[in-house]
């Protein structure tokens, strides 16, 4: 009942029981219900965030949730439990550790440079995002200075492929163009040096032969 005195000792007992079966360690069982317990956790906590949203324990209940789904590589509903903990409790102490997540769950996604492009730029935009205030915690900012640097990577590799494309099929245009943002992704890479030495050679064309006569002739 929404206006029950027991509510504040209803959403407590919901938190304890989700946070004891999401966490507890099933490292020990070898059948396949060796999450069974964790899923039950989720599902209580779940409860407790769709049907107390006013809740102290919404914010822990999030971050336990999205925490479980990292656990299992479920990163687009990690990110999500994430992205609902910053919206719905953006004051709460568990935001700095939520924008990190949000970042690296985006990053966690991806698969390498052959991955959709748009998403890999998101993922770099979401890290520029996060180090622009950088975490606290000295090993949450190198992971994501590290994820960065191969977001970088990806994206040069795949504008310089994009390129070769385009060359292949008589666009110079396009291939200009994804040089161009080969280079602008990362200038000190190998494949931004491979587009900016391509660039070059575009811009200084080698003659296609001598027209001065032969001094044998």
């Amino acid at each position: 009942h929404p206006l029950s005195e027991q509510r504040p000792r209803v959403e407590e007992i919901l938190y304890r029981a989700g946070e004891s079966l999401i966490t507890q360690d099933t490292s020990w069982y070898v059948n396949a219900f060796s999450d069974y317990g964790a899923n039950s956790g989720n599902v209580i906590l779940e409860h407790l965030v769709t049907s107390y949203p006013s809740s102290n324990r919404l914010a822990d209940a999030y971050r336990l949730r999205g925490d479980w789904r990292l656990r299992r590589g479920e990163f687009e509903d990690a990110q999500q439990n994430f992205i609902d903990l910053v919206s719905f409790r953006s004051d709460s102490e568990w935001t700095p550790y939520a924008l990190y997540q949000i970042a690296m769950s985006q990053f966690f996604q991806l698969s390498g440079p052959e991955y959709d492009l748009q998403e890999i730029e998101l993922a770099r935009s979401e890290l520029l995002e996060l180090l622009r205030n950088p975490p606290e915690r000295p090993d949450f900012q190198a992971s994501a200075q590290q994820a960065l640097a191969t977001v970088n990577l990806w994206i040069s590799q795949r504008h310089l492929k994009i390129a070769d494309y385009y060359a292949r099929v008589g666009n110079p245009a396009g291939e200009k163009l994804h040089l161009e943002r080969a280079v602008a992704t990362g200038p000190d890479l190998e494949p931004g040096k491979a587009a900016a030495a391509r660039l070059a050679a575009m811009q200084n064309p080698t003659p296609q032969g001598d027209a001065s006569p032969s001094p044998n002739r």
